[in-house]
């Protein structure tokens, strides 16, 4: 009986090691001098901007993240772009996600050197998401294909002559300035985090 209790607890100890061994990336990114921009899809993240936006914000308050935008991709799912310092892994990123319910669709990340297939989850997105808060919403009229076809060309046509709006408003992303950070959290930051969160006053407010 010993025996056997002693057999179990060492394949737990197997199991939890090699669970915390998992060596993630991110297999979308682009390297520069100063930093990184990453890409990644976020599971159980809908199309709700407060809710997006609240995510962002937490995000936003380390400093090691510099920037970000949360939208809808091509596929239709909840995809981030984040501009962050060389040393930021996924690991953690997700500390971020998790703590509000969600994680990594597994599709943009690998973990040991592997991609999950996340084929049958889930997306979030809507393919009538608007070109810009100034083109028009998506119109219905009963014909399902109809409205799709005359939509989507409608919008590649604004999209087109509106070149430079549109870039403006993708590279804005949902980031909204300044971040209000409460003075109880900001005491709980490191010495260099709170100097470099004091040197932006334009970007983040204690209060």
């Amino acid at each position: 009986m010993r025996t056997k209790v002693i057999v179990c607890l060492v394949l737990l100890l197997i199991v939890l090691v090699g669970y915390s061994q998992q060596n993630m990336k991110f297999t979308e990114a682009k390297f520069t001098n100063e930093g990184k921009t990453v890409y990644f899809h976020i599971s159980g993240l809908g199309e709700d901007e407060d809710e997006r936006q609240a995510l962002l914000n937490d995000m936003l308050k380390d400093p090691a993240i510099k920037s970000g935008r949360i939208f809808t991709s091509v596929e239709f799912k909840t995809r981030c772009q984040l501009y962050l310092s060389i040393e930021i892994g996924p690991e953690y990123i997700r500390n971020f996600l998790q703590a509000k319910g969600y994680d990594y669709d597994f599709s943009t990340i690998s973990v040991n050197g592997e991609i999950k297939n996340s084929k049958g989850q889930q997306a979030f997105a809507s393919p009538y998401k608007r070109a810009s808060k100034n083109f028009d919403p998506y119109k219905t009229t009963g014909d399902k294909i109809k409205d799709a076809e005359n939509y989507a060309t409608a919008k590649e046509k604004w999209v087109m002559n509106n070149q430079k709006k549109y870039k403006k408003e993708i590279q804005n992303g949902t980031a909204k300035f300044p971040i209000v950070i409460s003075k109880d959290e900001f005491n709980n930051y490191t010495p260099e985090k709170q100097k470099r969160l004091l040197a932006e006053p334009k970007k983040y407010i204690i209060k």
